[in-house]
């Protein structure tokens, strides 16, 4: 009987992988909307669905608002002084950065997080390293350099364009 119970056990975990995530997914999108529908502003609203759709459109208004106003040199200077106020505060400064990150390789896609570059460390030594996409304060390209045992590791350096080839 050993090998019906670890089909048994293998159909389960099957099963446990498809269906999790789904209820997770379906938790969190109850959770969300009951959030919504109890917003306190718009409890003269009914149905619950008429002011979950308020809300999101109000949302949905916001972003692209938000968008427009980034897009334009005053936002360029919002953007960096909430980059410094928000990088002062040492818990939410990791959540911060880590949503940013997310969202930025999301929305804007991976492909410039690809271009290898190669970087003169010494003179006639080259190593290879990937673009972050970000730019060091002084203005430098920001390069991650992978270290021989694992591509995982390695380091984030600053290099000036001529040392990029």
């Amino acid at each position: 009987m050993p090998g019906r119970f670890t089909t048994w056990r293998g159909d389960a975990a099957s099963g446990l992988v498809v269906l999790a995530p789904l209820l997770v997914i379906a938790y969190v999108v109850i959770w969300i909307y009951s959030l919504l529908a109890s917003f306190p502003v718009l409890n003269a609203v009914q149905p619950p669905i008429v002011r979950v759709a308020i809300v999101l459109a109000g949302f949905a208004g916001l972003v692209l608002v938000t968008g427009s106003l980034m897009r334009t040199t005053t936002g360029t200077i919002v953007e960096a002084t909430l980059d410094t106020l928000v990088n002062r505060i040492p818990g939410l400064r990791i959540v911060y950065n880590a949503s940013k990150m997310g969202i930025e390789t999301v929305v804007d896609g991976t492909d410039h997080l690809r271009t290898p570059v190669r970087v003169e460390t010494w003179p006639g030594m080259y190593m290879t390293g990937f673009k972050t996409g970000n730019r060091a304060s002084d203005g430098r390209d920001v390069v991650f350099i992978g270290c021989v045992e694992s591509p995982y590791c390695g380091g984030i350096h600053g290099f000036t364009a001529r040392l990029m080839l």
